[in-house]
């Protein structure tokens, strides 16, 4: 187990690195997506929904996806200014929605 989820890691960074993502993107990709900003926290299922999107955005790289996509650092401060807790676990469903018209 330990060892695919250090694969996992590995393929996940590389493919990050391949579609060009600055350590601030990648890490506001990452907290869209899980509300965690490492690999290292992240479950095995989440890692493996991580790398079968950046295996698909690799895809579509030609379509220049990552226009619009926020940094960490937006991604935070937009849930600040929205007044959202930063932890998703403590989210209601009302605010899960608005979260993603906030991150939008």
């Amino acid at each position: 187990m330990k060892n695919i989820r250090h694969q996992l890691y590995g393929t996940i960074h590389q493919k990050a690195k391949a579609l060009g993502l600055e350590d601030a993107m990648y890490r506001g990709f990452l907290f869209a997506l899980t509300s965690k900003t490492s690999c290292k926290d992240l479950t095995q299922t989440e890692l493996e929904s991580v790398d079968d999107i950046l295996s698909e955005k690799i895809l579509e790289k030609g379509s220049h996806w990552t226009q619009g996509l926020l940094s960490y650092e937006e991604c935070q401060k937009r849930l600040s200014d929205a007044e959202l807790p930063l932890d998703v676990s403590q989210w209601s469903a009302g605010q899960m929605l608005y979260a993603a018209k906030v991150l939008a």
